[in-house]
């Protein structure tokens, strides 16, 4: 599980031990191991830079389903 505070509450691992669930929690965030990060981070960079590409989409595009 992530670390989300709730998920540490004594009474919610009980529950989760209590219908056999095994706990492991993740190891606290961290980008330099996550390589997507190093990839969103050149996105942004690129479109911050290139806004053009963003303005040129019908704003409608960002609503489809």
């Amino acid at each position: 599980m992530d670390n989300c505070s709730i998920h540490h509450v004594q009474q919610v691992k009980d529950l989760m031990t209590s219908v056999g669930i095994l706990i492991h929690f993740l190891p606290p965030y961290s980008p330099d191991y996550n390589p997507c990060e190093e990839l969103f981070s050149y996105v942004k960079y690129y479109l911050k830079n290139h806004d053009e590409i963003l303005l040129s989409i019908p704003s409608t595009d960002f609503h489809k389903q």
